[in-house]
Parts: structure tokens; C-alpha cells; sequence
């Protein structure tokens, strides 16, 4: 057992130095292990997820499995979200919200939309509706939008293929990094400024948020 955070650094440094000697690492490789190895005064938080990267891209190095079932986290808990974190840090309980856009496939064959009025495939949200009880949950028009609620970290497909329907993701959002303002306030509904060191910032839009989370799972996730 390790007594403290900076032992378990060390036995981590010295796993990956055997990593080095042991395996043939190419020139990349061996650049980003050096970046992690940089000590720093970061959070054990912070560490945890340089920790988390560098685990992702050592699994592309052949026969590294025995040196990465080695290294171990700092069992310290992670500090308090802000919005202002790079999206990395956001928390798993994090609800993510992916929108879709049902895609039709035009025929000489076929007239009118095929799917119009078809049950929703259950993979989508069900939309709360306040007049009735008695709400069909069925395909409406083409550009309604349809959404699937997964925790942060969920791989969501470019496309679904759902009861031989496609669906075509159009944007990913967190509502708790908009943080959308009452339509009562100053802001009158719109997303929530970032408070960053007092200056107040826009938050990322829904098409930048979606491209730094395909990165995030591309490079942190798989």
C-alpha cells in the first residue's frame, strides 16, 4: 500500500520508465510520456485525468497491459465542477442530451413520408406534455428533432438505426453547462454567461460543444 499521493507518482513514474526500457516505444509515445511525467503542483483531480489520457493512448502500444494494470490513481476525490473546467473534468452524473434528425431516403417509388405517424422508437426521450394523459408518442414531420439522454461519456453514434428508421445526430448539449437563464432575468431565457476570473464569457455553443465531446471520447474514452 502507498502512504501518500506522491509515492503512488513515483511508482507510477517508475512503472512507465519499465514500460520503456521493456517495449519498443515509438518517438510519440515517448514525447507524451515525458509531457506526463512533468511534474506539476495540479490537483489530485487534475492529475487523475492526465493519468486517464495517458492510460488511453499507452493501450496502443503492443504488450502494454501488464505495465498499465499497474498504475494507479490518486484516491482522492475530485474537485468541485465549474463550468469553466475543460470538458474533461465534467462529472459522469452529467445527463447529455443528443438531438436527431430523422433522415428519409427519397424513391421514384414512393410518395408521401413513410414514417409519419409511426411509434417512436424507444431509444428517444418521451416528451412531457402537461394537456393530456393521453399523447401518442409517434414520428412527427421531418425537421423535428428527437432525443437520446445519456450520461456523460456515452459514445453517441452518428447515426441510430432504429426500427428501420436512420437518424442522424445533429448536436450534443449539457444543460447544466448552458445553464439557460428564466426568462424573467436579464439574460430573458438565454444561456448563462461564464463568471472566468470576473470576466463574463459565452458558453461554448451546442456545434462546439459536439466537437469537443466526439474529441473527448475519440482520445479519453476508448
Amino acid at each position: 500500500m502507498f502512504s501518500s499521493d506522491e509515492d503512488i507518482k513515483q511508482a507510477n513514474a517508475a512503472e512507465l520508465g519499465h514500460l520503456i526500457n521493456q517495449l519498443p516505444v515509438s518517438t510519440r509515445h515517448r514525447q507524451l510520456l515525458s509531457k506526463f511525467l512533468v511534474k506539476s503542483d495540479g490537483t489530485a483531480f487534475a492529475y487523475n485525468i492526465k493519468l486517464k489520457e495517458c492510460i488511453s493512448w499507452l493501450k496502443e502500444i503492443p504488450f502494454s497491459e501488464e505495465f498499465v494494470k499497474r498504475l494507479v490513481y490518486l484516491d482522492q476525490p475530485p474537485a468541485a465542477w465549474e463550468r469553466h473546467l475543460p470538458i474533461e473534468y465534467t462529472p459522469k452524473t452529467h445527463i447529455i442530451h443528443g438531438m436527431y434528425r430523422r433522415i428519409i431516403k427519397k424513391s421514384i417509388f414512393q410518395r408521401g413520408d413513410p414514417h409519419y405517424g409511426l411509434p417512436l422508437p424507444k431509444i428517444f426521450c418521451r416528451e412531457m406534455n402537461i394537456i393530456t394523459e393521453n399523447t401518442q408518442y409517434t414520428i412527427d414531420f421531418p425537421d423535428k428533432l428527437y432525443e437520446v439522454h445519456k450520461p456523460f461519456g456515452y459514445n453517441f453514434p452518428d447515426y441510430i438505426v432504429a426500427d428501420g428508421i436512420v437518424f442522424k445526430l445533429v448536436e450534443l448539449w449539457n444543460p447544466l453547462y448552458v445553464k439557460r437563464s428564466a426568462f424573467t432575468s436579464k439574460y430573458l431565457g438565454a444561456p448563462t454567461p461564464i463568471n472566468m476570473n470576473g470576466t463574463l464569457v459565452q458558453p461554448y455553443s451546442n456545434k462546439v460543444y459536439t466537437l469537443l465531446y466526439k474529441k473527448y471520447i475519440a482520445t479519453c474514452m476508448q
